[in-house]
């Protein structure tokens, strides 16, 4: 669905976009050019909003919903990654002001393997070896005929992520370069954290649990910009 205003005389515009439950699959023919893998599917929703000037289209707002849901990378051996819901919440995307602020991000259902390989190569490695290699670009000519007399300066990035919330989520990892293989999983991944930024103090805990009974615990608070700032609890 797609809803357009347009003021002829300010050129101002607004332009509403949704999507419901697009199929991903329409992308497997272009993923073949970066990755190698069996199969891919999943689901794509988009409730977005666009406020702006033609003249200046860069500095449109951007804000709504972005989701996926039930992902899932099959790979050549069978095994597969994936994640059941991820929830993208924009309040503002600025990309002339370097602003993009986020509601909130939800992650829910996430799972992953690492599998070291007795040829110790890894399942990433393989993922990541495309059957359709793309062909040398030929080379180009980065010598400057004229300088630019000054150059801009660019503006500093401001970005925030009120909430993110990660529920039901699994990674496992086996090495088969023993003789008999081993074995780990690690369950239960949750992760809550809020005003998550660069350069001001944020909170994020994260909690775990291993096989036969272990857990962990991380309680960390500051600024991801300076490591001063950190104060952390790990049990």
């Amino acid at each position: 669905g797609i809803k357009v205003q347009f003021n002829m005389k300010t050129q101002d515009f607004g332009v509403n976009v949704t999507l419901n439950k697009l199929a991903l699959a329409v992308a497997k023919p272009y993923l073949k050019d970066f990755i190698n893998y069996k199969d891919f599917e999943g689901t794509l929703g988009v409730d977005l909003n666009v406020a702006g000037n033609v003249n200046n289209v860069l500095s449109s707002n951007v804000s709504g919903t972005i989701s996926v849901d039930d992902i899932k990378l099959t790979e050549t051996s069978g095994k597969a990654i994936g994640v059941a819901h991820v929830g993208v919440g924009i309040a503002k995307a600025n990309v002339n002001e370097m602003d993009f602020r986020v509601d909130s991000v939800i992650v829910d259902g996430a799972y992953a393997h690492l599998d070291l390989l007795k040829n110790g190569k890894t399942n990433i490695d393989i993922l990541l070896e495309p059957l359709n290699k793309p062909a040398k670009a030929a080379p180009v000519d980065t010598t400057a005929k004229d300088a630019p007399k000054t150059a801009e300066k660019s503006k500093p990035l401001k970005a925030v992520i009120n909430k993110l919330q990660v529920v039901n989520t699994n990674v496992s990892a086996s090495d088969h370069t023993p003789k008999q293989t081993f074995n780990y999983k690690v369950s239960n991944i949750t992760v809550n954290g809020s005003n998550i930024n660069f350069n001001t103090p944020c909170t994020i805990n994260v909690s775990a649990a291993f096989p036969e009974g272990g857990a962990l615990t991380l309680k960390y608070k500051g600024a991801l910009s300076d490591i001063s700032t950190m104060d952390a609890y790990v049990s």
